[in-house]
């Protein structure tokens, strides 16, 4: 396999998947990505990991799909932590500047931001990210402080804490795996570098992630990652909704969902008919408009859900992203254009579409991609062994 040391891992541990992207980086701060792989997740349980030998499993099954996949290897990887690991929440910090000259220095700036971490933790939690958000100079709002005349200052930041035992268990497997850990990130971070553009981040966007599980929503404001919040409706609840309504498998119902669900009745026509095998093997018809029914109750839950719980959502001037393997539902767009707002969109940016086709690993991917953008990732000079230097200079003649 190809040994290069500008080959990062990004290991994205989620709820119900675990997937894997091998990722090379250029002298030029691009990305390419060489190859991917991903398993069914085991081991986890309301946010907790309960079988670290079906979790070790997934994750070397995991990474040897991507290895053969690109045909080359790294021992640098990048993890995501899940929402389900963490806690979440804002603090502030405060100080009074001594600075001679009457402005806020770069000192004072590192000593409130330190202020703002300065929390009681729990005894089973670490603080994985603390993300500053705003500042405030005399009770005045500034986008930095350093240089701006006053005395007190202030600054909110945003805590993410995570369970240590999670941290400590995926060291050890990673570490008994061979691997070395560049960083432990929050996947929304991960997620937004990918899914959203950087004008979205900067000037305000909802990225609404749907899940096995659950849905997440996190608002980038300002290029920061500023909240995010847990819905407890995923792409599975669809599909168990279809499988109870209609007496079949969960496997069926995944297949019907996938070929034939539309959460807007109103485009399916009353008439058409369906094939479809019942959870005891014998086949039945139904209409196509039931199911649509059956997925249209709950994706309207889903939004209303979203908007009750984040207000925010329905103002215009903040763009929607949807992304996460639930969103390929087909109507959802639609919907969430008369539930949200009409500001929405989906689907990855045409300017990562030649990284990635595929949102099942833009999370993956985006942990490199944010090691990038964070300056956790430098290039490396390659040196040529005799063999690629005469093609190199061959390359120069003809």
């Amino acid at each position: 396999m190809t040994v290069n040391p500008n080959i990062y891992l990004g290991l994205d541990i989620g709820s119900t998947r675990l997937s894997a992207a091998l990722c090379e980086i250029s002298d030029a701060d691009e990305l390419q990505l060489k190859g991917v792989g991903s398993y069914p997740s085991r081991g986890f349980e309301k946010g907790r990991i309960t079988d670290y030998e079906a979790l070790k499993k997934g994750i070397h099954e995991t990474i040897a799909q991507a290895e053969l996949d690109g045909n080359c290897s790294s021992n640098k990887v990048f993890l995501s932590i899940s929402s389900v690991y963490l806690t979440t929440f804002h603090h502030v910090g405060m100080l009074q500047s001594e600075d001679e000259s009457g402005q806020i220095s770069y000192q004072d700036k590192i000593n409130v931001i330190k202020q703002s971490k300065n929390v009681a933790l729990p005894t089973d939690k670490l603080l994985l990210h603390a993300i500053p958000l705003v500042y405030k100079v005399d009770g005045v709002i500034v986008q930095n402080p350093v240089g701006v005349f006053g005395k007190k200052l202030e600054v909110q930041t945003y805590l993410i804490l995570v369970y240590t035992d999670v941290i400590q268990n995926l060291k050890s497997i990673l570490n008994f795996l061979g691997y070395t850990i560049k960083g432990f990130v929050f996947d929304a971070l991960a997620a937004g570098q990918i899914a959203l553009l950087s004008k979205e981040r900067k000037e305000g966007a909802f990225l609404i992630e749907i899940g096995g599980s659950q849905t997440r929503v996190s608002l980038f404001k300002n290029d920061l990652l500023c909240h995010s919040w847990d819905v407890p409706i995923g792409g599975q609840l669809f599909s168990s909704d279809i499988a109870t309504c209609l007496k079949v498998s969960f496997s069926e119902a995944e297949r019907l969902k996938l070929l034939y669900g539309d959460v807007l009745t109103a485009r399916v026509s009353a008439d058409e008919i369906l094939d479809i095998s019942s959870a005891d093997n014998s086949e039945k018809q139904i209409k196509r408009f039931l199911l649509s029914q059956i997925l249209e109750a709950r994706a309207k839950e889903l939004f209303g859900y979203i908007v009750s719980k984040v207000k925010l959502c329905s103002d215009p001037n903040y763009q929607i992203v949807l992304g996460g393997g639930g969103s390929l539902l087909k109507g959802l767009l639609d919907m969430s254009k008369q539930c949200l707002n009409s500001n929405s969109r989906d689907g990855l940016p045409d300017t990562v579409k030649g990284i990635i086709e595929s949102s099942t690993y833009s999370t993956a991917v985006g942990l490199v991609l944010y090691g990038l953008r964070t300056d956790a990732i430098l290039y490396q000079e390659v040196p040529y062994g005799i063999v690629e230097r005469i093609k190199q200079w061959l390359r120069r003649f003809f």
